[in-house]
């Protein structure tokens, strides 16, 4: 037996806030530091991942797509199926498909921070809202 190193492919399913995060553009960056050719992309089941390489590879690039995904990314669940190889080249982001009812997307996010500052605003209306972000309050001074 040679000393090649035989290539397959990981397809790979991934449901949850998972886009508008910078998902893609992580899964690109994880997939070319491990050398690995294929493609990601969004649709509105979630985000669809093929890549191929040395099994190793690909077990290392599964276990830091969970462990190292964007601070705003939530992984619902992750669905894998090992296939043979097709001869990729490279790896690219692929454009986003459109229709179908969408999995959570983190946007939402956005409106459930926005709502969160809105009560606490309104429970502690005296607190400055740059309180909040740790910016103290400038606008105060020489008010007296």
């Amino acid at each position: 037996m040679s000393g090649s190193v035989q290539t397959t492919r990981l397809k790979i399913a991934v449901r949850g806030a998972v886009q508008g995060v910078g998902f893609r553009p992580f899964v690109h960056r994880l997939a070319a530091g491990l050398r690995l050719a294929g493609w990601v992309n969004n649709s509105s089941q979630g985000v669809f991942i093929e890549a191929e390489g040395p099994r190793p590879s690909l077990e290392q690039f599964l276990a830091r797509l969970q462990t190292e995904k964007p601070p705003r990314s939530f992984i619902q669940s992750l669905e894998c199926w090992w296939l043979d190889a097709t001869g990729c080249a490279g790896f690219e982001i692929r454009p986003s498909e459109a229709g179908g009812d969408k999995t959570a997307v983190a946007p939402q996010l956005r409106l459930i921070a926005a709502e969160a500052r809105r009560r606490r605003s309104e429970a502690g209306a005296s607190r400055p809202a740059s309180e909040d972000a740790g910016l103290g309050d400038d606008t105060k001074k020489g008010d007296a």
